[in-house]
């Protein structure tokens, strides 16, 4: 079984990442909407902190050495099980962490995975007693009755070494970077599109692990059996992810289209019934890991 810790909070500070549209800077959404995966600051509430400043009375110090995020995901090019990890599993303590996250140096550029059109409305963190290990892009600017999906492009060269459905991540891409001097990255690619037919008949094989508790697993379920599913939050026939497991790609080679998929794609975006908070966009991102 192979290893890797998740670092992509290291990476995506430096840097190493350009815009497809070679826009060095992405502009983060300010509302009104909100991304119903993850908890994070409401525009507005966050304050701006100097370097030499006290930390905030209330503010809880973030954590390097998080033991969030662990779960396996099969390489289907090299047919083996690969484990990924927060930090937390991988040091001893917090101060080897922060020691290891301060040089850390992309040694290949990363592009974003999405166009200028879209916004990052969730980072990397671990604080407040919260975590959420990507990025998520969503389309900035939308419009009731039309599609929200957005096209998903490879961040560098490499190869998919992965792809398949979870449950929780939907359709999931997974492709390893090789850089000039041997260096190792893996960008992940999760809750995309995969054909209607597909995407639909996968979630309706999705069970609760409790069906009393009202939670993102009971929410999708219900999501997908509703009476005639929205295409517009299924996707067609023809949102296909086009690349498969062994195949090289170029950067900003066009991958997939963007999903809810998987009960960590629309879940927190659904009511207790399944029908979805935001009747618009139904919680369609592409969640990016590095």
């Amino acid at each position: 079984m192979k290893f890797y810790a998740c670092i992509l909070a290291l990476l995506f500070a430096a840097p190493a990442f350009a815009h497809l549209n070679q826009v060095s800077t992405v502009q983060s959404y300010t509302g009104p909407d909100r991304l119903y995966e993850d908890t994070f600051v409401t525009p507005g509430e966050a304050t701006v902190q100097n370097a030499g400043d006290a930390p905030p009375a209330l503010c809880v110090q973030p954590t390097v050495a998080s033991t969030c995020c662990n779960y396996t995901i099969k390489d289907d090019y090299a047919t083996s099980d690969v484990f990924y990890t927060g930090p937390g599993n991988v040091f001893s303590d917090e101060t080897k962490a922060r020691e290891f996250a301060a040089k850390q140096i992309p040694k290949m550029m990363f592009l974003l995975p999405v166009g200028s059109e879209n916004s990052v409305v969730a980072g990397w963190h671990y604080s407040s007693g919260t975590h959420h290990s990507a990025l998520d892009f969503w389309r900035t600017a939308v419009t009731a009755g039309q599609d929200v999906s957005v096209k998903v492009s490879a961040s560098a060269p490499g190869r998919v070494i992965s792809k398949h459905w979870d449950n929780w991540f939907g359709n999931t891409v997974i492709l390893e970077h090789v850089a000039k001097d041997g260096s190792k990255y893996r960008t992940i690619y999760m809750h995309l599109r995969d054909g209607y037919t597909h995407d639909l008949t996968n979630a309706k094989g999705v069970t609760a692990p409790d069906p009393t508790v009202v939670d993102n697993w009971t929410k999708y379920v219900k999501y997908a059996h509703l009476n005639n599913p929205n295409a517009l939050y299924w996707g067609s026939e023809s949102s296909k992810i086009a690349v498969k497991a062994g195949d090289l790609v170029k950067a900003g080679q066009f991958i997939a289209w963007s999903g809810n998929t998987g009960a960590g794609g629309a879940g927190n975006g659904l009511n207790a019934d399944g029908t979805p908070s935001d009747s618009t966009r139904a919680n369609n991102h592409l969640h990016f890991m590095l």
